[in-house]
């Protein structure tokens, strides 16, 4: 593994990240990144990208399609015709952690920046995730909206909007794309 973000698909890879990512991000509700053939998100875009120091992962990001988050907005109120549209217009971060002795490098930023290179390619209107309030300076600083913690996003689905909202001292963060 290289100094440079690398895309990675495969069990084994998806074992090892999950593994970083368990030891990194102290978070039971955590989407976790599953095997191939069990992967909720299979069929949709997702993106595993990874940043190695010799043979030692220093960063990992997950994101993709929000396609099983989104089919659980209908019970927010989001149309169920409004599903599929969602899912081809929004993306959601999962998991960024970097190894302690490596964060503030830049690591986290150039993660980010690789996964909205990769984004364009598939026209995502909206990049959103949850974090919690040590991280939340990181993405405002990148140019994220990160509502105050408790507040509901609102996510437009076309014609249609759901609110989500969260409990306790997590925040929303979201970024609109221009693709």
């Amino acid at each position: 593994m290289s100094d440079t973000v690398n895309r990675f698909n495969s069990d084994s890879d998806r074992v090892e990240i999950e593994g970083f990512f368990t030891a990194h991000i102290d978070d039971e509700n955590r989407f976790p990144l599953h095997a191939r053939a069990t992967d909720p998100l299979k069929g949709y875009p997702s993106f595993i990208l990874a940043i190695g120091d010799g043979n030692e992962l220093v960063g990992a990001l997950h994101a993709g399609a929000a396609a099983e988050q989104i089919a659980a907005y209908v019970r927010h109120g989001l149309p169920s015709w409004a599903v599929e549209q969602g899912i081809k217009d929004h993306a959601m971060l999962y998991s960024l952690a970097v190894r302690p002795d490596r964060r503030h490098t830049g690591i986290a930023r150039e993660l980010v920046a690789e996964l909205l290179n990769h984004l364009s390619s598939y026209r995502f209107q909206t990049l959103y995730g949850v974090t919690g309030p040590e991280s939340a300076g990181f993405y405002h600083s990148g140019g994220f909206t990160v509502l105050p913690p408790g507040k509901a996003i609102q996510l437009d689905f076309g014609k249609a909007q759901v609110n989500i909202p969260l409990v306790g001292e997590d925040s929303w963060f979201y970024k609109n794309l221009p693709f």
